[in-house]
């Protein structure tokens, strides 16, 4: 049942879909990356269950083929960068011990020689993890959750009992891949001012965001086996239900909540650690993406935008009117072009020789720290599941967790990537060893927790 089951999958890639233009974004985190900071991400997923290698790698292979760019490289031709289909069989490094390490879990991709995605798979008998280091030039994060998602209903169609329901498997269209910067929704009713992209351009130019105070001398080398580049503090339920509350009391969305959090944690962490800056202003970045209904049916790709949130130290204090203030900034970019003001300014940017370039090897800050909020990881997975106890189902394996934090540039301390799943609220904070110690790492994440927690607490308790 299970090669009948593969068989039939179609893996629909157009023999004249390459050599593709790599677009803006596509360009700067090339641009961007280098071995020291490299613009590649880890998500792992853990995995209950009898994983099985040969459906794995084969399901593996499938959705690789379905998702195109996972398996393309770059090359120049005519001073244009140009994505390459390589066509090469994408190869796991299979554990049977939990404990082994192996470096191919995180580091540095060169996409000159090598395709964008690497697996590692720690094996046991009911339980497994997978780990994926993906290029962020080839998918953004929700680009990457739509491919694990192929992978797991590929896998459960193929080693599902005959009277199990089935995963049900998205619909891609490889073509769509030539829309993928096209950025601006037809009949768009997108707010856009130019007097306000004026404002975010002398924003942006104005403040310089303050950084992180660091302790940290000697760059932090992990002492154990950890194959995770991040570490993970999680939310039960009933703490996600007391913020949503808090949320709706206060009629903002919750990740206006975890903004606000993270500028209060880190002027916190300044003050903790004595540092005295004269006119602090914080910035946060914040991906956004940018598909549209032009995107539906696309393979996994990065279609993504920057927007940054500048925070002056003094305003950080009033806690629910910081709240509100980041609310009424988000509300108006979801409604406006504003998230696409950095993809303009960058493509501005690489009109002029060398310009980008050598913007990028500066010493420069963008931001103090990142936050990504993926939402409802089983929604992100795209493909559909059978659930039992709010987990996805796929044949012989029930997804426990999905973890995973974007990367950092130089200058910016901290990476924080939130997401939901069955209930809990997952945190996964990505901190510049170079800035952090591990100890420090921790301690950051936990006073993050805290002070999320601590306040929402009191306003339950009253």
């Amino acid at each position: 049942m299970a090669i009948d089951v593969l068989q039939k999958i179609k893996v629909p890639v157009p023999a004249d879909l390459f050599p593709l233009a790599l677009t803006t974004f596509e360009k700067y985190m090339v641009s961007d990356d280098c071995p020291d900071y490299p613009m590649g991400f880890v998500i792992e997923i853990t995995l209950s269950g009898q994983l099985d290698r040969e459906r794995f790698e084969s399901a593996l292979d499938l959705a690789t083929r379905r998702h195109p760019l996972l398996l393309a490289t770059i090359s120049t031709s005519s001073h244009r960068l140009l994505w390459q289909y390589s066509n090469q069989v994408p190869t796991v490094q299979w554990y049977e011990e939990p404990d082994t390490d192996d470096s191919v879990a995180t580091g540095y991709i060169n996409l000159r020689n090598m395709p964008g995605l690497k697996t590692v798979v720690w094996h046991e008998t009911e339980k497994s993890r997978v780990s994926f280091l993906f290029h962020h030039a080839v998918v953004d994060g929700i680009g990457a959750m739509h491919f694990i998602g192929d992978l797991l209903a590929i896998y459960g169609q193929s080693t599902c009992a005959l009277d199990d329901r089935q995963p049900e498997l998205s619909t891609v269209i490889s073509s769509t891949l030539h829309q993928r910067g096209e950025l601006y929704p037809k009949d768009s009713q997108l707010d856009h001012s130019w007097l306000r992209t004026l404002r975010h351009l002398y924003e942006f130019m104005r403040y310089y965001p303050s950084g992180i105070a660091s302790t940290n001398s000697e760059p932090y080398v992990s002492e154990s086996k950890s194959r995770r580049p991040f570490l993970t503090r999680v939310l039960d339920r009933s703490q996600l239900t007391t913020i949503k509350n808090e949320a709706a009391r206060l009629n903002v969305a919750p990740n206006d909540i975890y903004i606000a959090n993270l500028f209060r944690t880190i002027k916190e962490w300044n003050q903790l650690h004595g540092r005295k800056i004269r006119k602090e202003c914080y910035r946060i970045g914040i991906p956004a993406s940018l598909r549209t209904p032009t995107h539906d049916n696309s393979p996994a790709a990065n279609v993504l935008g920057f927007v940054f949130l500048n925070q002056p130290g003094k305003t950080i204090q009033d806690r629910d009117g910081l709240v509100q203030d980041i609310h009424k900034r988000t509300s108006q970019i979801l409604s406006s072009t504003d998230s696409r003001l950095f993809s303009n300014f960058i493509k501005v940017g690489f009109s002029i020789p060398m310009l980008m370039s050598s913007l990028l090897k500066l010493p420069l800050r963008f931001s103090t720290a990142t936050l990504a909020n993926v939402g409802d990881v089983k929604r992100q997975l795209n493909s559909r599941f059978p659930l039992h106890k709010r987990k996805c189902i796929a044949g012989s394996v029930a997804l426990e967790g999905l973890f995973g934090a974007a990367p950092i540039r130089k200058g910016t301390s901290v990476g924080l990537s939130l997401g939901t799943y069955t209930g809990r609220l997952l945190m996964n904070f990505n901190c510049d060893p170079t800035c952090f110690s591990r100890a420090e790492s921790e301690q950051f994440a936990d006073l993050f927790v805290s002070n999320l927690l601590d306040h929402n607490q009191q306003l339950e308790d009253k």
